[in-house]
């Protein structure tokens, strides 16, 4: 098994507290540092839809700040996307599984909606439309919300053993400042993630988590290398 020792998360300090007091228990440096910020776009109209679709906590959290959801049926990627919105008191009415394909979620949302219901996605400009490309374009009512810029971040000073990618954008905005150490191995929450890495180096493994808790990262690091 090869030897971890130092961990890059894509994530803001403090954000995962179990990982950091695993990591210093076992004698771990953890880095933990999100190479881009998300703002929130001026938008003062909405289409009206039926219904309104969160791809990610951020896109709950730009639209909650700014605009209310109307008594409209709710749909959501992701437990975690789940947890956020339940913030706000609102239970979504469907539910995609973080550990299903998009594609194979978008298929199953489209089957949930009746015939000629409207959905508005609420998303960023980078948003990959996994999605939103399964419905029929005309019952599609996709706006931008918020941006995500690209933070100019130092470069990490030396390679780590391990990096964990949150996002497709910390991904991308990794590389602009840090050289793709061969030696460090890359690891992806969720398939879309997975799926931008492998298409800009289809010669490196990339495990995927389907799961974004920190119980999961830290159950495959246990299980997989020595600590």
């Amino acid at each position: 098994m090869n030897q971890i020792r130092r961990i890059l998360i894509t994530r803001p300090k403090g954000s995962f507290q179990k990982l950091k007091d695993w990591c210093d228990k076992n004698n771990i440096d953890l880095i933990c540092q999100p190479f881009i910020e998300t703002k929130s776009r001026d938008i003062q109209t909405l289409p009206q839809t039926d219904w309104i679709f969160f791809s990610s906590p951020n896109c709950v959290r730009h639209y909650m700040t700014h605009y209310a959801t109307e008594n409209k049926k709710i749909a959501v990627l992701g437990m975690g996307t789940a947890r956020v919105l339940r913030d706000y008191s609102i239970e979504p009415d469907f539910i995609g599984p973080a550990d299903a394909n998009p594609t194979d979620i978008g298929i199953n949302f489209k089957a949930v909606i009746k015939e000629n219901e409207t959905v508005l996605f609420p998303i960023s400009q980078r948003s990959k439309k996994t999605v939103i490309d399964v419905l029929p374009t005309d019952l599609v009512k996709a706006v931008i919300v918020y941006d995500t810029i690209f933070l100019k971040s130092q470069p990490i000073s030396s390679a780590v053993d391990l990096a964990l990618f949150t996002s497709p954008s910390n991904f991308e905005g990794y590389l602009k400042n840090n050289d793709a150490h061969t030696s460090t191995i890359w690891v992806a929450f969720g398939d879309t993630t997975a799926k931008v890495i492998r298409e800009q180096y289809p010669e490196r493994t990339v495990h995927t988590l389907n799961k974004s808790a920190e119980a999961a990262f830290i159950t495959f690091l246990e299980e997989n290398f020595s600590i």
